[in-house]
C-alpha cells in the first residue's frame, strides 16, 4: 500500500470572538458594511487596525512629552541638590568637627614591650629607683621587706597582672 500524501489544509489567521455589549453598534457595524460593499469582518479589522495608529500615535507624543518634562524636572533637580550640597557644605565648615583627632606615636617610648605599655614599665622603673634612693638615703623603708621592690626588678608578667595592658598607646 502506497502512502498518498495528503494536501496540507490552509492555515488560518488566527481569530477572536468579539461579542458587543451595545447592539447598536453591531447594528451600525451591519449597515457600514453593507455600504462599503465589504465584510464586516474586514470593516472590523480596517478600524482597529486606523484605531491603533491614531492610539500609538498619540501615545507616542505623550510619552515624548513626558520624558522631555523628566529631562527638565531632572536637570532643576540636581540644580537643586548641588546647590544644596554646597550651602551645607559650607555651613558644616563653621561646626566643630564631629570626631576629636588624637595624636598617635611612633616613638619607642609608646611602644609594647612583651605586650606590655612600655610606658607602664618606665613608671615602675622609676617607682623602684626612687625607692631606692630613699632606703640608700638612709629613710625608713615605707614597704616591708617582704614586699619591697628592691629584692628583684621590674617583673614584666607582674606588670602585665595590673592590668595596664594595652595594645596601642593612650594619649
Amino acid at each position: 500500500m502506497e502512502h498518498v500524501k495528503k494536501p496540507t489544509p490552509k492555515k488560518q489567521p488566527p481569530s477572536i470572538s468579539v461579542r458587543f455589549r451595545n447592539s447598536a453598534v453591531r447594528k451600525m457595524l451591519r449597515q457600514v458594511s453593507e455600504l462599503e460593499g465589504i465584510s464586516q469582518r474586514e470593516l472590523i479589522e480596517e478600524a482597529v487596525s486606523t484605531d491603533l495608529t491614531l492610539r500609538g500615535a498619540r501615545l507616542a507624543s505623550d510619552l515624548e512629552l513626558a520624558a522631555s518634562r523628566l529631562r527638565a524636572l531632572s536637570a532643576s533637580a540636581y540644580r537643586k541638590v548641588v546647590d544644596r550640597s554646597i550651602e551645607e557644605f559650607a555651613e558644616a565648615e563653621g561646626l566643630p568637627e564631629p570626631i576629636r583627632a588624637r595624636a598617635t606615636h611612633s616613638s619607642p617610648e609608646f611602644a609594647l614591650v612583651g605586650g606590655i605599655d612600655s610606658s607602664l614599665v618606665k613608671a615602675l622603673a622609676a617607682f623602684e629607683s626612687d625607692l631606692k634612693s630613699q632606703v640608700s638615703e638612709g629613710e625608713d623603708d615605707p614597704v616591708s621587706e617582704a614586699a619591697s621592690p628592691l629584692d628583684s626588678s621590674i617583673d614584666l608578667q607582674s606588670a602585665h597582672s595590673l592590668g595596664r595592658s594595652t595594645s596601642s598607646p593612650r594619649v
